[in-house]
């Protein structure tokens, strides 16, 4: 399996001894700003070659680096981090990014099973497999991503309704195994809505109502381990499942997940509840091109040269004509497919503006 379609996200990684992936952002609207920027202090700068560079200081102003350098001046409006224990990473994440993912294939006979209750398999139920576990990956894979300027990705498993955990791997050039690449080996799982093949649920709302009554059930299940725990007297042992024992790390009260939306092509028209809420969304650079819809081109000024006034000859007014106003027309109007397709990608390319500016 590969991941297709990178969003890119962040330009700066810092990890100190195995940082984890750090949580969704939970900002509230009556938060305190933020600095107008930060400055890291000491830090050991691994460059995308493999490069160390030790006591360097980096300025970062509105999520980009600003001055990168041994005896780069403090600005008086940074909040200045000492990042002597820490190794920075400049350069752009993938959060949905590639990497040659084999999962083992299920053996599952579809036709002697009920399409109304199918195994967890069959519905792509399977929040506890790990991307990690199935990578085969060496640092030399990575070169040509380093070379674009990615120094880190997400790669997730894709492709099912809850098809399992995702990992993050640091770009290391000098790493020969999949284990020195891993920075997080487990993000929170993650969830789609896609219908099985020829299963339950093979629509969207059958596919959220599995996910809402899979979380059910998962709280359901740790309330009976958690009695179990107080007082096991007379209670049998609830078996162990590796699915509900990864929804409810990612459940804290009731449903209060922390969702990350991956795409969100319309997110533009929910962005106050998005804001409200919290909720980041990964929007993806690997804009859709016209097939109806033929945008007019800007005329190439670079290519226009100027008329040599030596050679120039003063046209013959006799023989120049005033243009046929009749013949000069307006471009011809669109049909409606073509103006939906173009009101469709307009919206797609303002997407990110959008949801910025709210």
């Amino acid at each position: 399996m590969r991941n297709t379609n990178p969003f890119l996200a962040l330009v700066l990684l810092t990890t100190l001894h195995g940082a984890a992936w750090p949580a969704a952002a939970t900002a509230q609207v009556d938060d305190p700003p933020p600095p107008a920027a930060y400055a890291i202090r000491g830090a050991t700068v691994v460059s995308a070659d493999g490069s160390r560079r030790p006591g360097l200081t980096i300025v970062v102003r509105r999520g980009l680096i600003e001055a990168i350098g041994p005896g780069v001046a403090i600005p008086p409006d940074a909040k200045l981090l000492e990042g002597d224990s820490l190794e920075v990473y400049p350069g752009l994440i993938d959060a949905y990014g590639e990497a040659e993912v084999e999962f083992p294939e299920a053996e599952i006979d579809r036709s002697e099973l009920p399409f109304w209750a199918p195994p967890r398999a069959a519905q792509g139920f399977q929040p506890h497999r790990r991307v990690v576990d199935h990578i085969a990956a060496s640092g030399a894979d990575f070169e040509d991503a380093r070379q674009a300027g990615v120094v880190a990705v997400a790669v997730h498993p894709g492709g099912a309704l809850m098809p399992g955990r995702g990992a993050v791997l640091l770009l290391r050039k000098d790493a020969e195994t999949t284990a020195e690449l891993v920075l997080a080996p487990a993000l929170g799982p993650e969830m789609a809505l896609v219908g099985a093949n020829g299963m339950y649920p093979s629509t969207i709302f059958g596919a959220a109502a599995v996910i809402r009554q899979g979380l059910e059930d998962a709280r359901h299940h740790g309330i009976l381990v958690a009695a179990h725990q107080q007082d096991p007297r007379g209670m049998k042992a609830p078996p162990w499942d590796p699915d509900y024992a990864v929804l409810r790390e990612a459940m804290a009260e009731e449903y209060e997940l922390q969702p990350v939306i991956v795409g969100g092509a319309e997110a533009w028209k929910v962005a106050g509840e998005l804001r409200a809420r919290g909720v980041p969304v990964f929007v993806s650079l690997d804009f859709p091109e016209p097939e109806r819809w033929q945008p007019e081109e800007e005329p190439d000024t670079a290519e226009a040269e100027e008329p040599d006034t030596a050679e120039a000859e003063e046209p013959d007014t006799a023989e120049a004509e005033e243009p046929d106003t009749a013949e000069a027309q307006e471009p011809e109007p669109l049909d409606a497919a073509e103006e939906r397709e173009k009101q469709r990608l307009e919206d797609i390319y303002a997407n990110a503006g959008r949801l910025a500016q709210a």
